[in-house]
């Protein structure tokens, strides 16, 4: 991968590349905060927990103590999966809960991602 030129020797540098575990705690973590900061107070689940086989457990990715009907996954990078994120969301959340992927393409903003029928269920207020 061709990166820019080092002003100082002329040499081509190559870019450095993120390892995808840190990209994916980024991510997290940059989806933590947007639930933050909307009102909804969030965090981590691996680094809060020290658990760090978390996503094999069915533990969400993203756990916000005032939306506890919500399961979110959490995805990033060149580009995310969402049907792949939304079937571990679906397999993860527990009984009631809402699977929720929330995916972010590099450079963009999250989208949220649900089947049609969490979003009919939400919309009835089935969890009230």
């Amino acid at each position: 991968m061709l990166g820019h030129v080092d002003g100082s020797t002329g040499r081509r540098m190559k870019k450095k590349r993120i390892n995808s575990r840190v990209k994916g705690k980024v991510g997290e973590r940059a989806w933590a905060s947007l639930c933050t900061n909307e009102g909804y107070p969030a965090y981590r689940t691996a680094q809060v927990a020290g658990n760090f086989n978390a996503n094999n457990d069915g533990v969400a990715d993203v756990i916000c103590d005032s939306l506890p009907d919500m399961h979110f996954e959490v995805k990033v990078g060149a580009c995310p999966h969402p049907w792949n994120a939304l079937a571990q969301a679906e397999r993860d959340a527990s009984t009631g809960q809402f699977p929720i992927a929330a995916l972010r393409k590099d450079r963009h903003k999250f989208m949220v991602v649900m089947s049609a029928d969490t979003y009919f269920r939400m919309v009835r207020g089935d969890h009230l």
